[in-house]
């Protein structure tokens, strides 16, 4: 055997020659073995921050029959804390907004532990409580349930929000650096949330393509309250152009404004205020002698 290949994750702990009478030598790489020796390689398997099915191939090459045997490790990886759901999506909620999640976080090993949880620096939008099921007398279980609470005050935009649980239970056999708190087993859950403020406008952009000056083209922007105590009146608007100045061909581009549904479908709001109001803008021929890139803003203006 002229080298031996552990493999990713895993490293080679011996290979020994096992002798008549259960004797054990250790084995130096390039010696030759007589036929019918037999050796025992141990491969110690790094387990990590993995789970479930691992599976593995430690590889030996020597003057063999195509130059290496394959090994193989298979191995079924249970962790120590196990957090159901792993992803909470909070869903598309105002700034306003508090969204409720719970996870319930079980140690496979059956000891009882005591639990503390990490929001990595969200504390003021993120708060999690807490609670043992069957706790002993130290307060330790072997079950835990977190009630989740995200908002309101979260910013704008996609959110995810790693919540780590850490037990006091620490990893066995791992050996922390001389100064620093020991390794325990924790578990991760996160939080997705998207964030909008309480009045949006969608799509936020639109792009009526390439246009002759006598093609009629109309797009739609849904104007929506995401505050559940207040309906929006109609709005208004005006055209400007990226820089704010009065837009020079606003004769050539309609508004109109629609309740949205439609009033008599489904999910219909009866009365002049409305959940949500959809824009229509038209762009009807436009003048003469325009070869460029026509850019403006359309501020929407709304009673909340």
């Amino acid at each position: 055997v002229n080298r031996i290949v552990p493999g990713c994750s895993c490293t080679l702990a011996e290979i020994v020659v096992l002798g008549e009478g259960g004797t054990r030598t250790p084995y130096v790489t390039g010696s030759p073995l007589p036929a019918g020796t037999e050796l025992e390689v141990a491969i110690e398997m790094h387990t990590e921050q993995r789970f479930g099915t691992q599976f593995k191939q430690p590889r030996l090459y020597g003057n063999v029959p195509g130059g290496v045997i394959i090994l193989t490790l298979q191995c079924e990886i249970r962790v120590w804390l196990d957090v159901q759901p792993v992803h909470w999506n909070a869903g598309r909620m105002a700034t306003t907004e508090q969204r409720e999640g719970v996870a319930r976080i079980v140690g496979t090993a059956g000891v009882p532990f005591a639990l503390s949880v990490d929001t990595n620096g969200l504390d003021e939008q993120l708060a999690v409580e807490l609670t043992p099921e069957d706790p002993a007398d130290d307060g330790r279980a072997t079950v835990w349930n977190a009630r989740i609470l995200v908002g309101p005050g979260l910013p704008r935009g996609a959110l995810q929000m790693p919540v780590v649980f850490e037990s006091d239970a620490e990893v066995e056999g791992h050996q922390a650096p001389e100064g620093d708190e020991p390794v325990r087993h924790k578990a991760a859950m996160l939080v997705r949330a998207e964030v909008v403020g309480l009045v949006t406008a969608t799509p936020a952009s639109l792009g009526f393509g390439v246009l002759r000056p006598d093609v009629l083209v109309s797009k739609s922007v849904l104007v929506t309250s995401a505050d559940q105590e207040h309906l929006l009146a109609q709005p208004t608007w005006e055209l400007v152009t990226p820089d704010g100045e009065p837009f020079g061909w606003g004769e050539h581009l309609q508004v109109t404004a629609r309740p949205y549904p439609p009033p008599g479908s489904p999910g219909a709001v009866e009365g002049e205020r409305q959940r949500s109001w959809s824009l229509e803008l038209t762009i009807d021929g436009l003048p003469e002698g325009i070869e460029r890139i026509v850019r403006g803003r359309l501020l929407i203006h709304t009673d909340h």
